[in-house]
């Protein structure tokens, strides 16, 4: 993701010439770059140089202020794409194999604050 600043409307980023901008990164997951790179038909190193940010809420504020681009789960800047403050100019998301689970009891599936969690997670 990249601020429209940064990035302008229009300019896809390729995995030659991504490497040009500040690579942002989420400091629990060093792994995003290199492998969104190998995804891309790029020789990656295991690890990219560049800031990193504990929570994925720092690492969009980066990305919105401009200090360089970031590979983020697409569903945490959904509103930020939407409204024209993020751009995707990477392309197609990169499967990533990891994921986001909800764990219950089978005896309080029905109660409505688990059934409502679950039924709006599958909605987005």
């Amino acid at each position: 993701m990249a601020s429209l600043d940064l990035v302008p409307p229009g300019q896809d980023l390729s995995a030659a010439n991504v490497t040009a901008y500040p690579l942002l990164q989420q400091a629990t997951r060093l792994d995003s770059w290199p492998r969104w790179l190998r995804a891309r038909g790029a020789a990656a190193t295991e690890r990219v140089h560049g800031p990193s940010f504990e929570h994925f809420s720092m690492l969009i504020e980066a990305a919105l202020t401009g200090m360089g681009v970031a590979v983020v789960p697409t569903v945490f800047v959904a509103g930020e794409l939407e409204s024209g403050r993020l751009a995707a100019p990477f392309g197609p998301a990169v499967p990533t194999g990891q994921g986001y689970y909800l764990v219950y009891p089978e005896s309080r599936a029905q109660q409505p604050a688990v059934a409502k969690l679950r039924d709006w997670l599958i909605g987005t």
